[in-house]
């Protein structure tokens, strides 16, 4: 019997072959850079990380080697004080031949930074670089003077007012020529 209905066809729905080409490719071509853009960030995140640590680690070394550097010449100066002494070479109770001896440290050491000596009755006296920019402004303005970065001033607390330090500019053979400004330190 045949019937009068209309039969169902299943019909696939037609995919154009234009599609059917382009679609994968395009899929093939965002895959691929989608991959080397990624790997390229990864990579590049990983050379940056690598010289920030180099320089972190160059910084670190650099910073080290000045400290250590700084450090041996102030205990090269303390080991010299120390053998003057115990030698007989250095009286610590002339304190003009402890300024002199001083005096000769800084001279002759560019790199030092300063160089001190103290007694057991709070008398004091040493030599100091001026290094720091603002301190330097402050020395100039006190004093009145064109002083450069480095220049060196002498420092002295005496008996009978031990508690006023005073600060000196100073002539070439280290001696105060100038009182630059006075303070009182904390007891």
């Amino acid at each position: 019997m045949i019937s009068d209905r209309p039969t169902r066809s299943h019909k696939i729905p037609q995919i154009p072959l234009r599609l059917v080409l382009i679609v994968p490719f395009v899929l093939q071509i965002v895959g691929a850079v989608g991959i080397v853009g990624y790997s390229s960030y990864r990579n590049g995140q990983e050379a940056v990380n690598n010289i920030a640590d180099r320089m972190m680690d160059q910084t670190a070394k650099r910073i080290s080697d000045h400290l250590d550097n700084s450090l041996q010449i102030q205990q090269q100066s303390v080991a010299i004080n120390d053998r003057a002494f115990l030698q007989g070479f250095l009286k610590i109770d002339d304190i003009e031949q402890v300024r002199s001896h001083l005096w000769q440290q800084i001279n002759l050491s560019p790199t030092l930074t300063s160089t001190t000596f103290g007694d057991e009755q709070g008398e004091y006296i040493g030599y100091f670089r001026l290094l720091n920019k603002e301190v330097l402004d402050k020395a100039n303005q006190l004093s009145g003077e064109n002083l450069q970065q480095g220049a060196v001033i002498l420092v002295e607390s005496k008996l009978p007012d031990i508690n006023k330090r005073k600060y000196y500019l100073i002539d070439n053979q280290g001696k105060g020529r100038k009182l630059a400004y006075s303070l009182f330190a904390s007891s």
